[in-house]
């Protein structure tokens, strides 16, 4: 990375209140190139938002996007990185690429050129699939956008989430992540590799976060990891095509339209769905 045009889109929590992002700056694999820092996107990764910081990269003629923090600057990593590679410059032209709603009734979009890296805080598991998530600034309408692979390379840092990252905040992305699984043992078109991608995902991550809800000191980083690594078996299902259910579809409208406290980033209600 020390001689490209480097865009890093950060946590807001992450750059304000530790070390994480001045660390990722200093560090000697991002040269003086890679100063080019964005703090703080909106939760559910609103298409304005997309749209100038895909037009700040083409200025800057990036040539890699470091994302620091959860799913929602995931996914606005690989919504930067669509919308750089077909050209489109206005909100509204985002929907004329293919979603999960109209796959097949429009032309494929152009594959990202400009590689993505995520250093990944939350177990929701948007790193590891060829969608992303991305709301409509007009209508707060949520709409999955189908993505040839983005993301080059996900960064696991178990001491790093155990440190910052709130512990509702990884509670409620583990519920998402138990989610992933039960969809996917309950649905219709669920395979032999699917089911043993959940079922493992499931035994792993139950006691994991079990046990960091219990880790009052924020000490037990092994716990973590663990979650980390069950939430890579959790969405494997999506990644070969085992659709999910209800609980996802309704899951992932209930955020944009508010279902939550102020203090919330995902809706706590995935218990319920479940």
């Amino acid at each position: 990375m020390k001689d490209q045009h480097v865009f890093i889109i950060s946590s807001a929590t992450l750059a304000q209140s530790t070390t994480a992002l001045k660390d990722l700056q200093t560090s000697k694999r991002i040269g003086h190139q890679g100063r080019r820092v964005k703090i703080g996107v909106k939760a559910h990764t609103y298409l304005d938002e997309i749209i100038a910081i895909a037009e700040e990269c083409r200025t800057l003629q990036v040539e890699l996007i470091v994302t620091l923090g959860g799913g929602s600057l995931s996914d606005c990593g690989k919504m930067v990185a669509l919308a750089l590679a077909n050209d489109v410059k206005q909100s509204a032209d985002c929907l004329n690429l293919p979603t999960a709603a109209t796959r097949g009734t429009l032309p494929p979009a152009k594959s990202p050129t400009v590689p993505v890296v995520c250093i990944a805080t939350t177990l929701s598991g948007g790193e590891f699939t060829l969608a992303a998530g991305a709301t409509d600034d007009r209508d707060d309408k949520k709409h999955q956008f189908i993505i040839c692979l983005a993301i080059q390379l996900v960064i696991f840092d178990a001491k790093l989430v155990t440190d910052h990252t709130p512990l509702s905040l990884l509670l409620q992305s583990g519920i998402r992540a138990v989610d992933h699984c039960v969809e996917t043992l309950c649905s219709m078109l669920c395979n032999k590799v699917t089911e043993m991608h959940a079922s493992s995902g499931l035994k792993q991550i139950v006691p994991a976060l079990l046990r960091s809800k219990a880790d009052d000191s924020k000490t037990d980083v092994e716990a973590r990891h663990l979650c980390q690594m069950a939430s890579v078996d959790a969405i494997a299902g999506f990644r070969v095509y085992t659709p999910y259910g209800a609980s996802h579809a309704i899951g992932h409208m209930l955020g944009p339209f508010g279902v939550r406290r102020a203090d919330e980033r995902h809706p706590p209600t995935g218990c319920m769905q479940i």
